[in-house]
């Protein structure tokens, strides 16, 4: 994979991490002493307003990199060159899919793991 066929997948990644924000970030939170547990813990509740705000930034940057990338494609005179829709379909799908899979395991697989730790040695 070159590295301008990667971008999708690193905004995939970035929105995965930025939606499990709710789940990961009181943890860190209390790790580093800044905050009570109930204070912090708090933030979970938001967890479909850390979904939608994934899922916006996702379409933002892939949009925006899009437009960037077809504006560079079609600079050439006679506008013959087009972007291949069908690869940034996929790559878009590609990068879904690992937005959606990083999710679940940071969500559902880490947090479950790490709370027992985090709680167990500060309290």
């Amino acid at each position: 994979m070159k590295n301008d066929d990667k971008t999708f997948f690193k905004i995939g990644v970035l929105g995965a991490f930025l939606a499990s924000l709710c789940c990961i970030g009181p943890l860190i939170l209390i790790a580093l002493g800044v905050g009570t547990a109930s204070s912090v813990l708090s933030i979970g509740y938001n967890k479909p307003y850390f979904l939608i705000g994934a899922l916006l930034f996702f379409i933002v940057a892939a949009v925006f990199y899009i437009r960037k990338k077809n504006k560079a494609v079609c600079d050439c005179v006679d506008g013959t060159q087009r972007l291949d829709k069908k690869k940034i379909a996929a790559q878009i799908v590609i990068a879904l899919c690992a937005m959606v899979v990083l999710y679940l395991l940071l969500t559902f697989v880490l947090v479950p793991f790490l709370a027992p730790l985090i709680y167990k040695y500060l309290y």
